[in-house]
């Protein structure tokens, strides 16, 4: 062991992020925590009414992380402190991600928001027809989501519509994983796909013969 951290109200069921030798992570009772990977020590907290479960993402300086309520925060990394914050309509479960100058992520409200990274802006939402669990995996600029509604969906970054979906049976929160034109992900009903994109078809499946349980965790895939 080389440090371990208790939080005395809540519990951590968020991934942490860890750049530049700081562990960014929120717990259930609201707090987010910035602690200095060497020895666990705390550098700052911001706290929030409601908890985190979804990992945070850092990029130039700033921390952007959604909560239980719904709320997405952009935070300074070195000091806390709040330099936007924006309201979806459910809660967020998955970390946000990137494209340009803009940052990403969905929302149990069933919608993908595109954000200015600076200024929080909205540059434009978009909608299905489910909840929208996982972190939007980012490809040449195009977003996958694997929908609640039982579909692949293919969203063209820049203009913030859908340019394609493909049926996968049953809903998921799986983040995809990305590899050259296919992506990777289980569902709810056991089955795991491989998808090429850009053809928009299903490349193969693999079910498990025996105890077929839920897909919820990630894929990860190289070579």
């Amino acid at each position: 062991m080389v440090w371990k951290k208790k939080v005395p109200d809540g519990a951590f069921d968020a991934t942490a992020v860890i750049v530049d030798g700081v562990v960014y992570v929120g717990d259930l009772d609201g707090t987010f925590y910035a602690l200095r990977l060497a020895d666990g020590e705390k550098l700052w907290t911001f706290k929030t009414e409601i908890g985190f479960t979804a990992a945070a993402a850092v990029r130039d300086g700033l921390v952007y992380a959604g909560n239980i309520d719904g709320m997405f925060y952009c935070l300074d990394a070195k000091t806390g402190e709040k330099k936007w914050q924006i309201e979806a309509g459910a809660e967020i479960d998955g970390g946000p991600n990137f494209h340009g100058e803009h940052v990403l992520f969905g929302s149990q409200d069933a919608t993908l928001y595109c954000l200015d990274a600076r200024s929080g802006k909205v540059v434009w939402k978009y909608a299905i027809n489910d909840q929208i669990r996982c972190s939007p995996t980012v490809v040449e600029g195009r977003a996958f989501l694997a929908g609640c509604d039982g579909k692949l969906h293919i969203i063209d970054l820049d203009a913030g519509t859908e340019v394609g979906s493909v049926e996968i049976s049953s809903p998921t929160g799986s983040t995809p994983a990305a590899m050259g034109d296919h992506v990777f992900f289980g569902t709810e009903s056991a089955i795991f796909f491989c998808i090429n994109w850009k053809k928009e078809e299903v490349a193969w499946t693999y079910q498990a013969e025996r105890r077929r349980e839920p897909f919820r965790s990630s894929a990860a895939v190289t070579e």
